[in-house]
């Protein structure tokens, strides 16, 4: 019997995100410095919405005013009802409450009252727009490096090479490709290459780059340092491997020097830069604006203050109001209602976001005041599920807000996850957070005897003794994690 394909159709129930409130869920997790090119967006998009140039309100912000205080001053009433008109639905029913009684997912995200516009002063605005002109723009390893290439006293076939040459070398000022792979890719014959490579070898900064591995960059830097007849020389070329491996009596003896002149070289060869492109690394995620800060007031207690310098400031233009009364198109009237509750919903969104974010931190201070006031020692087991059933919010509402989101707090700026770790068993009831451990880790490494320094298992038998029990594998990731070396390699001589 053959096969045949025909289209059937079937009824099923399926929970679908309604698209605004996808876009109140982006808003959410937008960090603070991201917000401008949304509010672009839905300026272009939206035509009734546009920014609040105008005076601030009466309402001043404070530490002890209420979120919905703070994100709502009270509004002039003639601008509360944009809907009003032939087939407006009344003030009473604003577009967030009618949003809102759709479903319980709503209720998260939208206010319930009538809607009023977000406003700070004119000085937050100027200073917003001053920050956002004042990043500066990054200058790339490779616009650097041609930069020097054309104030070189060099033929023009030979500044040729080095423009081709800069274009393969990657970030961290490697050229790793092949001497083969570059004839085949730049046309270029084996001795131009050649020729090219100790030009940029010789000349160009930062020192070491164009290596093609770790061994030739630190050649090149001490090349240029004068010191190609050194010890130090000698190392990096015939023992590198062995100088990462710390085994300084074997290199000593190879060398026929005391252990003590090895340990000085190593010291003076860790110095040299592995990664000449560094200092050109993307600075983007440098820019690091906290969200909300943690401060002590007068009277020794911590309170939560959110930042709302660089928030942007919107508002319904108030002239769609008459449009909406004045216009006899039906179509019109339903654009431009349909535009006003879009715009409404957007400055709805962005105030609960605010008021989610302020309610998340407010929660991480209560656990974690502690930390507050003795730093990194007093952290505790924290978990976003614990936080959603203090706040009232579901447990990936709290994933979405700390998300890319920065807390000052008296200890220092910490991303918010930071406050959010997992639980050791201990011999106190409530357990020990993995995040004091690595702190406590940190100490017991930076205090032990680099002549004899703890290994694994005596860094697990001292944490039994404070009371804190940690498996030795789980010690050895926790150490990796942090960077440091096993006990072998952290030894000096």
């Amino acid at each position: 019997m053959g096969r045949e394909m025909k289209l059937t159709m079937k009824t099923a129930l399926a929970q679908v995100i309604a698209p605004q409130l996808q876009e109140s869920l982006v808003l959410l997790a937008t960090p603070v410095l991201e917000l401008k090119s949304k509010v672009n967006e839905e300026l272009e998009r939206n035509p009734v919405l546009e920014m609040d140039e105008g005076p601030p309100p009466e309402t001043n912000r404070s530490e002890g005013a209420s979120p919905a205080a703070t994100l709502f001053p009270s509004a002039p009433s003639g601008d509360r009802d944009f809907d009003s008109g032939p087939e407006a639905s009344g003030a009473s029913d604003s577009y967030g409450e009618r949003l809102a009684e759709e479903g319980e997912g709503w209720k998260e995200y939208f206010l319930q009252g009538d809607q009023r516009t977000y406003s700070t002063n004119t000085v937050d605005e100027e200073k917003r727009q001053y920050f956002f002109n004042s990043i500066p723009t990054e200058q790339s390893l490779q616009e650097y490096l041609l930069e020097q290439v054309e104030l070189l006293d060099i033929t023009d076939r030979e500044r040729e090479v080095l423009v081709l040459l800069v274009g393969f070398i990657d970030e961290q000022g490697y050229l790793r490709a092949k001497p083969a792979e570059l004839v085949i890719s730049t046309n270029l014959s084996p001795e131009e290459i050649k020729r090219g490579l100790e030009l940029m070898h010789e000349n160009l900064e930062p020192v070491g780059v164009g290596a093609r591995d770790l061994r030739q960059c630190l050649l090149i830097q001490l090349a240029r340092a004068g010191m190609k007849d050194s010890l130090e020389w000698n190392i990096v070329h015939g023992h590198l491997e062995a100088l990462a491996g710390k085994k300084y009596p074997e290199i000593a003896r190879k060398n026929k020097v005391t252990v003590e002149e090895v340990n000085e070289a190593a010291r003076r060869i860790a110095q040299l830069e592995p990664k000449p492109g560094r200092p050109f690394y993307s600075v983007s995620n440098l820019y690091v604006v906290p969200e909300v800060f943690v401060k002590e007031d007068d009277e020794g207690e911590y309170k939560v203050i959110m930042n709302d310098d660089l928030l942007p400031r919107l508002k319904i233009n108030p002239m769609y109001k008459e449009m909406i009364g004045s216009s006899d198109s039906k179509e019109t009237r339903s654009y431009i209602q349909e535009k006003i509750r879009s715009g409404r919903f957007f400055i709805t969104s962005l105030a609960q976001r605010q008021r989610t974010i302020r309610k998340i931190a407010e929660a991480i201070l209560s656990f974690q005041s502690e930390f507050m006031r003795v730093g990194p020692r007093g952290l505790i087991p924290l978990t976003m599920s614990k936080v959603a059933e203090v706040t009232g919010l579901h447990e990936t509402t709290v994933g979405r807000a700390v998300s890319g989101k920065y807390m000052q707090t008296p200890q220092g700026v910490f991303e918010m996850r930071y406050f959010f770790s997992s639980k050791l068993k201990s011999d106190t009831p409530e357990g020990v957070s993995n995040i004091k451990v690595k702190t406590a880790l940190s100490e017991m490494i930076a205090g032990e005897d680099k002549l004899n320094p703890l290994s694994d298992q005596q860094l697990v038998e001292n944490f039994e003794k404070k009371g804190i029990h940690v498996a030795r594998r789980t010690l050895a990731k926790y150490r990796s994690e942090l960077g440091i070396l096993p006990s072998s390699q952290r030894k000096s001589f």
